[in-house]
């Protein structure tokens, strides 16, 4: 795993570092982005094999059943990949010195969760917090939704883990650090990753051939700022992947459809390396 170049992110990483340094399961302090309310929810836990979809109605119908908590408070979101289950809505409290904690209840209900034991399984042992929203409006700047174009370019994907529960936050706060440097930038929120892109394309911006990766116009763009926009990031990383012909690579960025129209991030196909891209 490599780290992006520290010049590069130094406009938005403090984000990034400022989540990542207290954010767990406990989730410590921390203030809403222009001192907005924020809501959040539990995420209860994950499943991504073939019948997820009946694993999570099942671990959920187990959890509604929980004494000290509430049934109709058990949501299951799936998409193409995989099932999520959420409990609860919780908006933060401004402690004396302005910052924003979660409320007593959230304490509660989170530690019973996790308690939960089925069988020789504790399937809710990484349950924590997840920001439904930071206050901002529906359609707010930078969502994938104002899109001008109908493809744009995948360049980071941000995903919570035990000690990173910001990846919502730090996606929309990146997609406007890029916007204020002049780039057409737009962030799209998944059940369980949040994405970054870059630029409005079209039909006429794909691949002319297979020996290509972008069409001019994207490449236009990657050049300007290719320490950001010619390898996607993970988390603020560069991760190694290797190739079905088992050679390493870094995943470049990549030209999909806008998110939210009719297709998801999850139902795109991987990224994979190019002619030329390849242990770059």
């Amino acid at each position: 795993m490599k780290k992006i170049f520290p010049l590069v992110m130094a406009a938005w990483t403090g984000l990034l570092a400022a989540a990542l340094g207290g954010c767990n399961g406990n989730a410590g302090p921390t203030r809403g982005p222009g001192g907005g309310k924020e809501e959040w929810t539990i995420r209860c836990t994950r499943i991504e094999t073939p019948d997820h979809k009946a694993q999570a109605r099942f671990f959920a119908d187990l959890l509604g059943r929980v004494s000290g908590l509430k049934s109709a408070q058990v949501r299951v979101d799936s998409d193409a990949r995989g099932s999520t289950i959420f409990y609860g809505r919780y908006e933060k409290k401004a402690a004396p010195g302005g910052e924003l904690v979660f409320p007593q209840q959230y304490q509660k209900d989170i530690e019973l969760i996790r308690s939960l034991a089925y069988r020789d399984q504790t399937p809710f042992f990484f349950a924590g917090p997840e920001l439904l929203s930071s206050g901002g409006p529906a359609g707010a700047e930078g969502d994938a939704a104002t899109a001008k174009g109908s493809y744009t370019l995948l360049i980071a994907i941000f995903y919570n883990t035990e000690t990173f529960t910001e990846r919502k936050q730090v996606a929309e706060q990146y997609a406007q650090d890029l916007r204020k440097r002049g780039y057409p930038a737009y962030f799209f929120h998944e059940p369980a990753r949040s994405m970054v892109y870059v630029g409005d394309f079209d039909k006429t911006d794909l691949p002319l051939n297979p020996n290509q990766a972008y069409g001019p116009r994207v490449q236009q763009l990657i050049d300007r700022n290719p320490d950001e926009f010619k390898i996607q990031t993970e988390n603020g990383h560069i991760m190694a992947r290797t190739g079905p012909d088992g050679q390493p690579f870094r995943p470049p960025s990549v030209l999909v459809p806008v998110p939210g129209r009719g297709t998801t991030a999850e139902e795109m196909p991987p990224a994979q390396p190019s002619r030329g891209q390849r242990g770059e």
